[in-house]
């Protein structure tokens, strides 16, 4: 029985469920998560919960005083919510923009500022936004196109397809997609969209034919013809 591929594609958006044109998908350490950050006066903002359970646990949020905590061992940093300026024990300091901002009895905190405090770095990639955030380290296997290939939803190539992949062009950097290899695609056909020596690690993949404590899988995204 012959199989035609579909040409179909799905648009990016759809794979990270983003519905508004403020909202931020979030990939943390190649997994992408279910939480949703804002685009708000052209900055990033991160709601408080993801902050503490993924990012950095020593933030604290009164609710009840709408007040941002931070301690290191030498300082007591406090910003209020809606506030551009911040105190660091009893000295003020302009941040120039909000640190917090509320929105739907949800606190959001600019996430440079989150970062000048935490161990991670991240890259904003937008149409659609998302962010791509790195608080693990270590080394990560990559791979190069050797002819174009295309990024399916799911395995077949009857699957929509969301990305085309060009062996010509250098894609590093610019897209969140978890991916592994399908039946259709050999090892040597096997693409990955980081690599570039920088902070942020390639897409893990599925590695050919090896055993499976080689193989590594996450979403279900796919190589296809």
């Amino acid at each position: 029985m012959n199989f035609v591929s579909s040409t179909g594609s799905v648009p990016i958006c759809t794979y990270y469920h983003l519905t508004n044109s403020d909202e931020v998908a979030i990939v943390l350490n190649n997994e992408v998560t279910s939480s949703k950050a804002r685009v708000i006066d052209g900055h990033i903002y991160i709601d408080y919960d993801f902050v503490h359970d993924n990012l950095n646990s020593r933030f604290y949020w009164d609710n009840n005083e709408n007040i941002l905590l931070y301690a290191t061992t030498q300082n007591l940093i406090s910003a209020q919510a809606e506030q551009t300026s911040y105190m660091v024990t009893k000295s003020s300091a302009d941040y120039g923009r909000k640190i917090v901002t509320i929105n739907s009895d949800t606190a959001y905190i600019d996430l440079d500022f989150v970062k000048e405090y935490s161990d991670f770095k991240y890259k904003h990639v937008k149409d659609p936004h998302r962010i791509i955030i790195t608080s693990q380290w270590g080394k990560y296997q990559t791979a190069t196109a050797k002819k174009n290939a295309s990024l399916r939803v799911r395995g077949g190539i009857k699957s929509p397809i969301l990305k085309k992949v060009s062996s010509k062009v250098d894609d590093r950097g610019e897209d969140a997609f978890i991916a592994h290899r399908s039946r259709k695609v050999e090892q040597h056909d096997i693409v990955s969209f980081f690599g570039d020596g920088g902070p942020f690690p390639p897409f893990r993949h599925r590695l050919g034919r090896f055993a499976a404590e080689n193989t590594i899988r996450f979403h279900p995204f796919v190589l296809g013809e």
